[in-house]
């Protein structure tokens, strides 16, 4: 799979707001690290196990491994000169190898072992399952804390409505006991909290303290672009609850990690690593369809948060020019990074020859033709407006749009379907999509993990 192609998603409208208040206080304090002692043993894929262990009783990674491969029943195979080629029956190949990879103390970066390590010289160690150029899977969360070593989760809380998605998408949502004011996907968070079985712990940039602690959380999970979020979470630690911080959810690769992180602290790894294939397989399947039919083209795209004259919209490093990428289109503002504000004759100098609107219900119903209509002089001078070729989101479409959850193969499904008509025929797709998002889907429709 091309990573350059499977960068996808950051937050929209409601969470744009929140991930500019988390810049403007990135300087925020930072909780007490949380470090497990053990081993993780890394099979690629997000497929991790961890044992733990007291590392000052083990001279060096071999005897680590062996100790960990004993208590989970592996088998542990090396050569003639003692190289680790298989562990659990997961033997090296040309293109991947079993390696002793450690942290150092005050890092947060993985490294060969030297080969004379001693694994309690090291913050974390890992023996893992590799390709050249490729590390293991991260061991912390956003604020350096280790995800290994909680137990199984029973209550759990969600801070953002992202984070909430990934614990529908993992079918966790019967652990959650409080969520954000926001969250209201899947459906049986939002029957939840009309039940008063989740709490409403507060806003998504403004979470309440004292709500989240009145829930008896087994573990809580904060957004780590929100300056609050921090702040609670350090607090939450300081007074003995357990709490995670996701990483701010810029691209598909954090995306995915950001589901491994909830998964393995859950105790959800199994389901986590099943998300994260479907997901990836989708995205395949998009860039495959594309790159393979003599009809696509590299239309040029420009995905905004509103019609205004000057609106917010979508540069490069951002969860909406992945998508255009990923459906083999160009985005007209790649030469900027993020969401950024736009004036109107940026707009018409780059001529876009498809506009996709992303219109928040939180903001009202927003009338396709009264949009149209009300277009300042330069959108209507694009060929995307002359040809008919702009498009809202709205609705549910723009809720599952604006959220860097595991629904960001169903966003990167609809965009290259809009962008690529003579691709993807089987379908018409009309201008405003919204609550029916659903119907309009054939590789990622049942990737909604409504449960």
């Amino acid at each position: 799979m091309n990573a350059g192609r499977l960068k996808v998603i950051v937050t929209a409208i409601l969470l744009l707001s929140g991930a500019i208040l988390g810049v403007a206080f990135a300087n925020g304090g930072q909780p007490q690290l949380r470090q497990s002692e053990g081993l993780i043993i890394d099979y690629g894929g997000y497929d991790t196990l961890w044992t733990g262990a007291d590392l000052s009783l083990y001279t060096d990674g071999d005897s680590l491994l062996d100790y960990a491969a004993g208590a989970n029943g592996l088998e542990v195979v090396r050569d003639g000169d003692g190289t680790v080629i298989s562990v659990g029956g997961k033997a090296a190949d040309d293109t991947h190898s079993w390696g002793f990879w450690v942290i150092e103390n005050g890092s947060d970066s993985w490294m060969k072992a030297p080969s004379d390590a001693v694994p309690s010289d090291y913050r974390m160690c890992a023996w893992a399952y590799c390709a050249d150029g490729d590390t293991p899977a991260t061991p912390f969360d956003a604020s350096g804390n280790s995800i290994y070593g909680y137990p199984q989760a029973m209550r759990t809380v969600s801070l953002a409505p992202a984070i909430t998605e990934i614990i529908g998408a993992l079918n966790a949502t019967s652990t959650l006991v409080g969520a954000d004011q926001y969250s209201n996907y899947p459906d049986s968070v939002a029957e939840g909290k009309a039940s008063g079985r989740i709490a409403v712990t507060g806003g998504y940039t403004n979470p309440s303290f004292e709500s989240i602690i009145a829930t008896d959380p087994d573990i809580v999970f904060c957004d780590s672009s929100q300056y609050l979020h921090n702040e609670v979470q350090k607090k939450l630690i300081d007074n003995g609850y357990s709490a995670v911080s996701l990483y701010d959810g810029q691209d598909i690769d954090t995306v995915l990690k950001n589901i491994f992180i909830v998964g393995t602290v859950m105790g959800y790894g199994m389901a986590a690593r099943s998300v994260i294939s479907d997901i990836q397989s989708v995205m395949s399947l998009i860039m495959n369809s594309v790159d393979s039919d003599p009809l696509s083209q590299s239309f040029s795209t420009l995905i905004t948060l509103s019609a205004d004259k000057s609106p917010w919209a979508s540069g490069s490093g951002t969860y909406a020019h992945d998508a255009v990428v990923v459906a083999g289109g160009s985005n007209i503002l790649s030469e900027m990074d993020g969401w950024v504000h736009v004036n109107s004759e940026v707009i018409s100098k780059g001529n876009p020859q498809v506009i996709i609107v992303l219109h928040s219900s939180v903001e009202g119903t927003l009338d396709y033709g009264s949009m149209l209509e009300n277009m300042s002089a330069e959108w209507k001078s694009t060929d995307a407006y002359k040809n008919g070729r702009v498009y809202l989101l709205t609705d549910d479409a723009a809720d599952m749009a604006q959220r860097p959850s595991p629904r960001v193969a169903q966003l990167a499904e609809l965009v290259a379907r809009i962008i690529q008509p003579d691709v993807f025929t089987d379908i018409d797709m009309p201008k405003v999509i919204g609550d029916d998002y659903r119907d309009y889907l054939v590789y990622s429709k049942n990737m909604d993990f409504n449960n």
